[in-house]
């Protein structure tokens, strides 16, 4: 079923019972997998695959290139943008905005307000407070919470010290 004002474009594939609600813009090959539902003023640009019952709240807008595993919940506000890479069940809350070639991986939390900008890679179940701004090429393995406070405290103000102190350091 299809509401008004919902403009799907070139090369969409659509399966199975999907639902999208009006002012939804899908454009150029776009495959939406089985049960999806989009709310009111979903932007989903070209190439994008969603798969397994993903559910995108009010006012998410998700660009060029993006892969969204199965199970996604994203909050409102969520800008997600080019080549990001979502798996296993990542929970973003509102406000997290998360750029190019971001790769996270399974289990991810983030509250509101992590900004995680150029080619961040995270892996196996890091957890991020509020307000940690994550940087260019940052690899971070296994921090926990008491890590993301020098972070917070310290990357901006001298970040080659402390990127070669997380990119070397085993936890």
């Amino acid at each position: 079923m299809y509401n008004p004002s919902v403009h799907i474009s070139i090369n969409v594939n659509i399966h199975k019972n999907p639902y999208i609600n009006p002012n939804a813009h899908i454009s150029i090959n776009v495959n939406i997998g089985k049960n999806l539902y989009t709310n009111p003023n979903i932007h989903i640009n070209n190439n994008v695959n969603i798969h397994k019952n993903p559910y995108i709240n009010p006012n998410a807008h998700i660009s060029i290139n993006v892969n969204i595993g199965k199970n996604l919940y994203t909050n409102p506000n969520i800008h997600i943008n080019n080549n990001v890479n979502i798996h296993k069940n990542p929970y973003i809350n509102p406000n997290a905005h998360i750029s190019i070639n971001v790769n996270i991986g399974k289990n991810l939390y983030t509250n509101p307000n992590i900004h995680i900008n150029n080619n961040v890679n995270i892996h196996k179940n890091p957890y991020i407070n509020p307000n940690a701004h994550i940087s260019i090429n940052v690899n971070i393995v296994f921090i926990y919470i008491l890590k993301i406070i020098l972070i917070n405290t310290n990357l901006y103000q001298n970040p080659k010290k402390y990127l070669k102190i997380f990119t070397q350091k085993k936890y």
